[in-house]
């Protein structure tokens, strides 16, 4: 994880930003005022979805002029594409997605009671309605029907404002393991998860790529193609779906069956292989929390005036003055003249224009939203806290995206934007080099300043090149930049680091588990830069527990490993509490090699409540990667009621783990574990946390001053 420098300002700009605050504050109220004839707002009931923390490690520096009580910090962090893991649900007997996210997989990869690739809480199909049978073949030769599988569904949202909302577009990818041509891939939607009445969409058959080899007659169905990936028996289902006009759960159903044809029963039992899998998701308005920006002339861009969550909404589709009314594809927003962008080119002071390349009929690039959401624990946008950035984009072969940071934004009495470059994402690969919708999802830490903050995103075509990086505005064909600005209030970060550290040591009171340990009284950590790589690159390897038989990292050539851990606690307390439940995040590193598919990399999470004593608890087991280059992962865990040093760890390899796996094998293989302290009380402010007794919770704090206290 990198941080940007710290960058301090002298006495004098000190003087002369107090002396322009009287007038910021005039033109925000007057702004404001503007603002209020703009807004409409849905007021929805919904409950709340936990979000993902990713956390800075460098050291924080303090201003010169801290006597003008202004607080800068020059920090920022990217993590890659987030993938939301459904849960469970025993109402429904299969997972279920969170509300308010634009996407979400089920992130479950197994076949019903299969010894060799078990399915957690299998069969996972809607009220336990369909079975699952698992093939019993076993042997090296290609008629391994064991492995025959629904691995994951994945749902994306389509539409303005990035939810999944009625009568929009979602995306949605089923993958599947297969290896003969006799299996075949059947997807099914349903309208109603409390009463399910399934229409069937079409199908996929193994060792084919193109279009569905069969259709039902569902209505919704805009595009479909098959993509099959001979390296890693991987048969992938592509299509979009326009969703029924009403809010409430739906489901996608998909099941792989070898019997020779499609099968358009939504239960299908009839052959020697089947494996049924559901996802549940709801189908929602914009919660009321969330804002559409505004354009606004003076900073020439879209502009939020809501606190912690908003978006562009309508106002970014398309690009310059194509007129094509391919950038407007069916159900899509449509765009003036099918594909101009109006107010072009929504980037502040007009600073980077889009072009106007055009494949006539063609879906060219273009980012058609962009949306900011507060990771703060208060919900709104704060200074040296973390943001996450969603992006809807079109893709084809060679497309880039650029993504830019700016603070401390003027456009009075003189134009200004502090722009920094933050990262390059290459676009996923395209099936058959299709042009294809993506959501990308980037989560980076704000500057500590107050004042107007942009983000940016810049999508371009560059085929065959490597990443273009440094730029936040690259001067390449097919551009489309757009900026969101939102206005930003400073915060005082926390005295204790969310880092882990190292832990070598026996004086803090437990053994030396020699792996990533949180500090004792946090309820939020990461292991930051410690893991990052994979044997002899990855520092202090193995970074697996020493009080048990530790895990070994395997060598090999492939970019393969696990790059950070983070946990969270969902506790009111601040800390991790016993009984109670806690969000873990999983970055991995996914090949980029041409001669490994992606799509054979699995991930594994195992919990311990005991890291004295491990005994490990399966928790999820998952296809790890959906594209080349680095995945994020997340998911529940509920914490067991024992106080005291709990872990976790996070294992990826080629192909599947055996039901009683604890250490990742064979090549390019990578194990990691974080330690982490149930039950003790918050860390107060101005204190260290020294250490945890082994049996006892009672915690020694060291004062800033040197003077001991104990609380118990």
């Amino acid at each position: 994880m990198k941080s940007g420098g710290v960058k301090t300002r002298g006495s004098k700009n000190g003087e002369n930003r107090k002396n322009k605050k009287k007038k910021d504050m005039a033109m925000k109220m007057t702004m404001k005022k503007k603002v209020k004839l703009n807004f409409v707002f849905v007021a929805l009931i919904l409950s709340t979805v936990q979000i993902s923390f990713v956390f800075s490690c460098s050291k924080r520096e303090k201003n010169e002029s801290e006597e003008f009580g202004y607080f800068f910090e020059r920090k920022g962090v990217m993590s890659p594409k987030s993938i939301w893991c459904a849960v469970r649900d025993s109402s429904y007997s299969a997972p279920v997605c969170p509300q308010n996210v634009d996407g979400c997989s089920t992130c479950l990869d197994g076949v019903g009671d299969s010894a060799a690739i078990p399915e957690p809480y299998q069969p996972n199909s809607i009220f336990n309605s369909c079975p699952d049978q698992a093939g019993t073949s076993s042997s090296n030769s290609s008629i391994n029907s064991y492995k025959k599988r629904i691995r994951t569904i994945e749902v994306e949202s389509l539409s303005q404002s990035g939810f999944i909302e009625p009568g929009q577009n979602i995306k949605v990818t089923v993958r599947a393991w297969c290896n003969n041509y006799a299996d075949f891939i059947d997807i099914f939607f349903a309208d109603d998860a409390d009463s399910p009445n399934w229409q069937y969409v079409g199908s996929c058959k193994c060792g084919i790529s193109g279009s569905f080899i069969n259709t039902g007659s569902f209505p919704g169905l805009v595009s479909s193609i098959c993509v099959w990936y001979s390296l890693a028996y991987n048969e992938f289902a592509h299509f979009i779906l326009t969703l029924p006009n009403v809010s409430r759960k739906m489901a996608i159903r998909a099941r792989i069956q070898n019997s020779g044809s499609w099968r358009d029963l939504p239960c299908y039992t009839s052959s020697s292989v089947y494996d049924h899998d559901d996802l549940v998701f709801t189908v929602q308005n914009p919660p009321s929390s969330f804002t559409c920006g505004v354009y606004d002339p003076n900073f020439q861009a879209p502009v939020c005036y809501g606190d912690g969550w908003c978006g562009t909404c309508e106002l970014v589709p398309c690009r310059d003055n194509v007129n094509d009314y391919a950038e407007s594809p069916t159900e899509f927003f449509q765009c003036p003249n099918g594909g101009n962008e109006t107010n072009q080119p929504n980037t502040l002071f007009s600073g980077c224009a889009d072009a106007n390349d055009n494949d006539p009929n063609l879906l060219d690039e273009q980012i058609r939203r962009i949306n900011i959401r507060s990771l703060s624990p208060s919900g709104k946008f704060e200074g040296g806290q973390s943001v996450e950035v969603s992006m809807l984009v079109s893709c084809t072969a060679g497309t880039q995206i650029v993504l830019a940071y700016a603070s401390g934004i003027t456009f009075t009495p003189y134009q200004s934007a502090n722009w920094r470059y933050l990262t390059t994402i290459l676009c996923p690969t395209s099936p058959l080099n299709q042009r294809t919708w993506n959501v990308i999802d980037y989560t980076f830490r704000l500057d500590n300043v107050e004042g107007f903050h942009a983000v940016r995103g810049v999508i371009f075509r560059c085929q065959g090149c490597s990443a273009v990086v440094g730029n936040v505005c690259p001067n390449y064909n097919y551009r489309d930049a757009d900026d969101l600005v939102f206005l930003v209030k400073p915060s005082s970060p926390s005295n204790l680091p969310p880092c882990a550290v190292f832990d070598n040591a026996t004086d803090d009171g437990d053994p030396a588990y020699r792996t990533p340990k949180c500090r004792a009284g946090v309820g939020e950590c990461s292991t930051c830069n410690l893991i990052v790589g994979r044997y002899t690159s990855e520092p202090n390897y193995s970074n697996t527990l020493a009080t048990t038989s530790s895990c070994s990292d395997q060598s090999g050539t492939y970019d393969v490993w696990i790059d950070r851990l983070d946990i969270k606690s969902n506790s009111n307390e601040g800390t991790f509490s016993p009984g109670s439940t806690a969000e873990v995040n999983i970055l991995i590193n996914c090949p980029s090699s041409a001669s490994i598919h992606y799509s054979r990399i699995y991930l594994a999470l195992l919990y311990t409540s005991d890291a004295n004593l491990p005994s490990w608890q399966r928790v999820l087991t998952s296809a790890a990667c959906t594209t080349a280059g680095k995945q994020l992962f997340k998911t529940f865990l509920n914490l067991d009621s024992n106080p005291g040093n709990h872990a976790i760890r996070a294992m990826v390899q080629f192909d599947g783990f055996s039901p009683t796996q604890t250490c990742a094998s064979g090549p390019s293989a990578d194990t990691d574990d974080l330690v982490f302290v149930v039950g003790v009380p918050q860390a107060p402010l101005n204190f260290d946390a020294e250490g945890l007794l082994p049996n006892s919770i009672t915690l020694s704090w060291r004062l800033i001053l040197k003077v001991k206290h104990t609380m118990s």
